[in-house]
C-alpha cells in the first residue's frame, strides 16, 4: 500500500509537533507496513527528493511566495502541493492520500476529485480549541478549512478521546467517522548526557525543571513561571530551563525579570534535538502547563527518558498523563497547583520512583510508534475495502494525460 502525507512542516522545518508526527508514524509505517511518500514545502537549500530512513520525501520550493496576506499565503501553497502531487500520484501509483491539518485542506481535497482516491485527514487541532471560540475574518478562515477538510474525507484522525469530542462537536462530524489513534515516541537512546549541556542550563546541585514548546498563550508558559516563582520559597536548588520561541517570549522574559527570578531562569530558545534530548535525560521534572492540548507528546518524550511529567488535566493530557500512576497532574491555570505538584515530586522519593517506573511502561506498551503505525495501517486497509465496493474510481485519462 502506498501512502501520500501532505504535510506543511517536516524535519527538518519544524514548527510544532506536527513535523514530528509526520515524520514518525511514516518512519514506522515504511518501515513494517507499507510505502510511506511525504510532499513538504522546502526552504532555502533543500533537496527536491530524498530517502530518510525508508520514507520517499519530496520537496517543492517554497522560500518565496509573493503573499500579501496569509490566506493568499494558504491558497498558493495549496497550487504548489497540488502541482507537485500530480506527479507524483501519476508515477508512484498512490493509494491513499493523507492530509495533516487545515493548511493543506484545498491540496488534499483537490487531488481527492481529480485522482478519486481516498482521503485521509487528520486534524492535530482546531482553530476554535486554540483560541477558546471563533471570534474575526481569519479564524472564519482556518474554522471553514477545517470543517471542509473533516467533510471530504474518508475518515478523520484524532489523537485522542478529548480531541475526538472536540473535531466532532466543533466541526460537525459523526462520531463513526473519527478513529482515535494516539501520537507515540520512539524508545530514547539513553547515554550520558554532556556535562558542558549541564554546565550551560545549571549548577551542580541545581534540579532541573524542563519546558519544550512553542511559546504561545494555550502553552501556559506563564502559569508555570508563576509557580516556579512560589517553588524557589521553599526550594532553592532548582532551575527552570524553557526551550522553544513564540510570540509569548518576550512577555515570559517580562514576567521573569518582574518576579526577580531571572538568576534561576534560563531560555534556550531552539536547540538541535541532540541536546534537547541531553535536557530531557538531564532534567528532574518535565512540566506541560498548557490551558490546550489536543494530545501533548512533549508528556511522551519526558516519559520515555524515565522523567516525572507535571501536566495540567486538559485535553489529551489527561489520557496520557495518569495522575499519580505514570505523572502528576494539577488544576489547569491553576499555579499553586502546579506548584504543589512539582514539590511533591521533588520531595517524596518513593512517589517519583513510581511515577517514572510506569512512565516507561506506558510508552513500551502503549505509546510506541510501531503500534500506532500499526492502527494507521489497519485503518488505510479499512478504508480501501470499503473503496473497493464503490463505483468511484479513477478516470483512465487523469494517468494519460
Amino acid at each position: 500500500m502506498k501512502v501520500l502525507h501532505l504535510a506543511w512542516e517536516f524535519p527538518p522545518n519544524k514548527v510544532g509537533g506536527l513535523a514530528e508526527h509526520v515524520y514518525s508514524l511514516s518512519r514506522a509505517y515504511a518501515e513494517k507496513y507499507g510505502e510511506a511518500y511525504v510532499l513538504t514545502p522546502g526552504y532555502g537549500e533543500f533537496k527536491e527528493q530524498e530517502e530518510i530512513n525508508g520514507i520517499k520525501v519530496y520537496r517543492f520550493e517554497a522560500t518565496n511566495i509573493p503573499a500579501e496576506d496569509f490566506p493568499s499565503w494558504v491558497s498558493q501553497i495549496n497550487t504548489l502541493f497540488v502541482n507537485a502531487a500530480i506527479d507524483i500520484i501519476k508515477e508512484e501509483e498512490i493509494d491513499i492520500i493523507h492530509a495533516h491539518d487545515w493548511i493543506v485542506a484545498n491540496a488534499g481535497i483537490i487531488l481527492k476529485h481529480l485522482f478519486r482516491k481516498p482521503l485521509i485527514a487528520t486534524i492535530h487541532a482546531t482553530e476554535h480549541g486554540r483560541r477558546g471560540g471563533i471570534y474575526d475574518d481569519r479564524q472564519q478562515f482556518i474554522h471553514f478549512l477545517e470543517e471542509r477538510l473533516a467533510f471530504e474525507a474518508w475518515k478523520v484522525i484524532a489523537c485522542s478521546y478529548a480531541m475526538r469530542d472536540e473535531i466532532s462537536h466543533v466541526l460537525h462530524v459523526p462520531y463513526e467517522k473519527i478513529e482515535v489513534i494516539p501520537n507515540g515516541v520512539f524508545e530514547a537512546k539513553i547515554g550520558k548526557a554532556s556535562e558542558s549541556i549541564r554546565k550551560k542550563y545549571a549548577l551542580p546541585h541545581e534540579k532541573i525543571i524542563l519546558f519544550v514548546g512553542r511559546h504561545v498563550y494555550e502553552k501556559g508558559l506563564d502559569v508555570l513561571i508563576k509557580a516556579f516563582a512560589e517553588l524557589l520559597k521553599q526550594r532553592d536548588d532548582v532551575k527552570l530551563v524553557i526551550l522553544g520561541k513564540g510570540y509569548y517570549t518576550d512577555e515570559a522574559k517580562n514576567l521573569v525579570y518582574s518576579l526577580g527570578i531571572a538568576h534561576k531562569v534560563v531560555f534556550g530558545g531552539f536547540v538541535s534535538d541532540e541536546e534537547r534530548d541531553a535536557l530531557y535525560e538531564l532534567a528532574e521534572i518535565v512540566a506541560i502547563p498548557s490551558r490546550y492540548e489536543p494530545f501533548g507528546i512533549v508528556a511522551l518524550e519526558g516519559m520515555k527518558y524515565g522523567k516525572v511529567v507535571v501536566a495540567s488535566d486538559v485535553g489529551g493530557l489527561r489520557e496520557v498523563v495518569k495522575h499519580e500512576y505514570n505523572g502528576l497532574t494539577f488544576f489547569n491555570e491553576n499555579h499553586h497547583s502546579l506548584k504543589d505538584q512539582i514539590l511533591r515530586a521533588l520531595n517524596d522519593r518513593e512517589l517519583s520512583n513510581k511515577l517514572r517506573t510506569n512512565a516507561l511502561k506506558s510508552v513500551k506498551e502503549e505509546f510506541n510508534w510501531y503500534a500506532i503505525a500499526k492502527k494507521t495501517a489497519q485503518l488505510y486497509n479499512n478504508v480501501l475495502e470499503e473503496y473497493e465496493k464503490v463505483n468511484w474510481k479513477p478516470r483512465s485519462s487523469i494517468y494519460e494525460s
